[in-house]
């Protein structure tokens, strides 16, 4: 048995010695030998180049600016992680509200016959969207509002409805106005009104996920009998299409058995090897505006005889991936004009995973929550685009430095 250092790609490769251009890194060959070496070699030469493409079309070989040193890196990306078109796929429509506009007593102290009367009478109602949810604004991009007003008075009446919680480009609220002749005694008056380009402000006052309108109507008083009845109010808006949700959410998904195939190592019929410093990296791109965390419940490593191994950190730095159901890995979140961009690392300082190609592996899998807004923060300011989304990029790489055991070397 025998043991010997290799610096591969940089002098020596499996017994290769000698001086090369590493420039020409497709020429670079090793001939074949005794097969105990460390690859299986089925041609009568192999490259480094066909080394590295054996492990498939997301492997690449490469030198890093400034390194006499060449690395195989696995890469991958998954796109379309915990979309809100499947989390929070749309906010639905609000109950048909029922209100009642009436006048009391109250209302007209001091009038006489014959004097204008105006009044306005405000309505607020509980609008649910999300289990949880506490929201501030929807800036819609689809959706109808529908009213229809039942004057129930024995006299016409004019005036208007302001929806207080529809605001336009400029947060102006919706003003719909009767007809100009008034609604008669007994009709009603229907209100349908696209809400493309709208805002929903369901804040008022100290309360969120509250919808409010008021409705203003005016006459002539001419006595007690002009003012029993009302008007009915029925409100409701249908189908909103949500562009951007403003406001505080909490949302919890899974990831599960996300798996890497390691494949240069299914040549290779290696006793016992060690790569130095080898690095896992995940790169999070947050498409929501909202505190975000990662745990990593599982994170494991498949050789080929079929055996685990099971990574573990053990560092809390900036950057280092935290492995484990307690540990929370913070992601930036988005701005309104940025997505956030997280990487984390699994390197020989802050982890076991130089451990992990002693013994050939075969894949490297992971399962992870992702936990998304905090219930614990007082902000309200915290947002979702219909397309917000996670992209996870995702790198293996492997120094070509390190030892290998075997016989007959």
């Amino acid at each position: 048995m025998k043991i010997k250092k290799l610096k591969w790609l940089s002098l020596l490769f499996f017994g290769l010695a000698g001086c090369y251009d590493f420039s020409q890194f497709d020429n670079i060959a090793v001939d074949p030998i005794n097969s105990s070496y460390v690859f299986p070699l089925m041609k009568s030469k192999i490259t480094f180049k066909e080394l590295a493409e054996k492990g498939g079309t997301n492997t690449v070989a490469e030198q890093h600016p400034g390194s006499n040193m060449y690395y195989i890196e696995f890469r991958d990306t998954l796109n379309d992680i915990g979309s809100a078109s499947e989390l929070f796929p749309s906010i639905p429509s609000t109950p048909p509200y029922s209100s009642n506009f009436q006048i009391v007593a109250g209302d007209i102290p001091g009038l006489n016959i014959g004097d204008p009367l105006l009044i306005t009478k405000s309505f607020d109602k509980n609008y649910t969207t999300f289990p949880g949810a506490e929201l501030k604004e929807v800036l819609l991009s689809g959706g109808t509002l529908q009213i229809n007003l039942t004057n129930n008075f024995n006299h016409p009446i004019n005036g208007n409805i302001t929806i207080t919680s529809l605001e336009n480009a400029t947060h102006a609220p919706l003003i719909i106005n009767f007809p100009v002749t008034g609604i008669a005694a007994g009709a009603s008056f229907p209100i349908v009104n696209d809400l493309s380009g709208y805002f929903l402000n369901l804040y008022q006052g100290a309360t969120y996920n509250t919808m409010r309108y008021a409705v203003t109507a005016s006459f002539t008083y001419t006595g007690a009998s002009s003012i029993s009845g009302g008007v009915d109010v029925q409100f409701s808006i249908i189908n909103p299409i949500y562009q951007r949700i403003t406001g505080k959410l909490t949302y919890s998904f899974d990831l599960p058995d996300q798996s890497y195939s390691i494949g240069i190592f299914k040549s290779t019929i290696l006793a016992q090897q060690h790569l130095a410093d080898p690095k896992f990296s995940l790169k999070f791109i947050n498409g929501y505006g909202l505190p975000t965390n990662v745990s990593f419940t599982r994170f494991e490593v498949e050789k080929y005889n079929g055996d685990l191994f099971s990574l573990q950190s053990n560092r809390t730095n900036s950057g280092d991936l935290q492995i484990g159901v307690a540990s929370h890995n913070n992601l930036k979140a988005a701005t309104l004009s940025l997505p956030g961009d997280t990487t984390l690392v699994l390197n020989s300082a802050n982890s076991n995973i130089q451990d992990l190609f002693d013994y050939t592996p075969k894949s490297l899998s992971y399962d992870a929550t992702f936990n998304i807004g905090n219930a614990a923060d007082p902000s309200h300011d915290y947002f979702i685009n219909s397309d917000s989304k996670f992209i996870l990029q995702s790198e293996i790489e492997i120094p070509l430095s390190g030892w290998v055991i075997t016989n007959n070397i």
